[in-house]
């Protein structure tokens, strides 16, 4: 398809021309198709194509017809550039502000013995990827320390986490003791009142590094839940990153994912509200269909879930740069040719790279080895002690306390309306991010 689909009008053609190609569309007005004016088509896309197609729909409301209402559609926003749109989020509560770089404790500063070399991008327009991998690393790192602390306080001898391996805990010790740093080394609801105490008694690194714990964790959450194809668990996940997309000014994505939300669990035509005291059939099929195509596994392997618009943009990445030409070669009329050809392309590499046994001609590397950067940043955490409660302490810089802030906006019902946030933007993909 030609198709420029960063217009309103540019998503509709390229729905009705997918359709078309399928032989699907109004069998009054195109005779020989399929006829899906009873049916729902979902599409998966970025926050701008929900956006595109939603204005399309509300500017077609008046048609007498399903088919050029389109009806049928129905938006799916991308659960990868959802992702994208969280480590957004936390960029901007822990980086994004200048003064927060010379915290000795803060996330930069971090940055600064995890990507000594990038830290210059990171403070400006890191992207996806490196974003994703600073929050794994350094989220790790703390809560290594978490660990290293409270084995310390259970038994003065354990003064490394190597001393409290070689004791050989138990499953249960070990359940037993990260249900406790849950509760002791993470924000949780006293931590208003926490913040609220006379100044005597408050630590701030000690608190900033709680709201840390607790946003770390929830984008870890959030990752192992998709990786997983655990949707419940993703779905789960909505409620505290609107109330984080909200505070860090992210008010697209959280209106649009309350919105879904709403739509998910309560929008459907009122006739069909009979069954079992008013749940309908129609709501709940819909419902889990929409949950099992929200993400899907083109490997087949366990933890390699991705959202549909991951496997979109990977798609367009194969045909556009890998395969789509080089100078003058590189032409529109030349890779709607060979773009039909991509898989067979893939499938022929495969084939001479197993029957020749050529190895190492993949482009998926090993995981690097943070062993000595991760202890590195583990020396320097335990030197300024984050997480050892002393009251009095001062922070270099307060972290707001943002999921705090946008449940308190949820709950005043303040303006969401998305055109409300001109920053929010939708974030290009870059094709490192793309690499499974």
């Amino acid at each position: 398809m030609d198709i420029n689909q960063s217009t309103t009008q540019g998503n509709i053609d390229a729905i009705e021309d997918i359709l078309y190609q399928g032989r699907i569309g109004d069998p009054t007005e195109n005779p020989g198709v399929k006829d899906i004016s009873d049916c729902v088509v979902l599409v998966h896309g970025d926050l701008a194509t929900c956006d595109r197609i939603e204005s399309a729909q509300a500017s077609r409301a008046i048609e007498e017809t399903p088919w050029r209402r389109f009806q049928f559609v129905l938006v799916i926003f991308g659960l990868f550039h959802l992702k994208m749109a969280c480590v957004d989020a936390l960029w901007r509560i822990f980086i994004e502000k200048k003064a927060s770089h010379s915290d000795p404790n803060g996330v930069m500063e971090h940055v600064g013995i995890l990507r000594p070399k990038e830290t210059g991008k990171i403070a400006s327009k890191p992207g996806f990827r490196r974003m994703h991998e600073v929050i794994q690393h350094d989220g790790t790192a703390l809560r290594l320390d978490c660990w290293r602390v409270e084995s310390k306080k259970q038994d003065s001898t354990h003064t490394t986490l190597e001393l409290w391996a070689a004791s050989k805990p138990s499953w249960n010790q070990i359940v037993a003791r990260s249900i406790i740093l849950a509760k002791e080394y993470v924000a949780c609801r006293d931590f208003g009142q926490r913040r609220r105490k006379p100044s005597n008694e408050r630590d701030e690194v000690f608190e900033n590094s709680l709201l840390k714990n607790q946003y770390f964790l929830l984008y870890e959450e959030v990752t192992y839940a998709m990786n997983a194809g655990d949707i419940g668990r993703v779905e789960h996940c909505f409620l505290p990153w609107i109330s984080l997309f909200l505070a860090s000014g992210k008010n697209k994505y959280a209106t649009h994912m309350a919105t879904f939300l709403v739509d998910l669990h309560t929008t459907i035509p009122e006739p069909l509200r009979q069954w079992r005291q008013g749940l309908s059939l129609l709501n709940i099929i819909c419902s889990r269909i929409i949950r099992m195509n929200w993400l899907c596994n083109p490997t087949g392997k366990p933890g390699k879930f991705r959202g549909v618009d991951w496997l979109v943009e990977r798609n367009n990445l194969y045909t556009k740069s890998w395969h789509g030409g080089s100078f003058s070669n590189r032409s529109v009329p030349r890779i709607l040719k060979e773009s039909p050809l991509i898989e067979i392309y893939r499938k022929m590499h495969v084939n001479i790279e197993q029957n020749f046994r050529l190895d190492n001609c993949t482009i998926q590397h090993a995981p690097p080895n943070m062993e000595r950067t991760l202890r590195a940043l583990g020396n320097h955490i335990h030197e300024h002690k984050p997480h050892v409660f002393k009251p009095r302490r001062k922070a270099t810089y307060i972290i707001e306390d943002k999921l705090r802030q946008g449940i308190a906006q949820v709950m005043l019902n303040l303006d969401l309306d998305m055109e409300s946030c001109a920053d929010d933007e939708e974030a290009e993909v870059d094709p490192e991010d793309l690499l499974d």
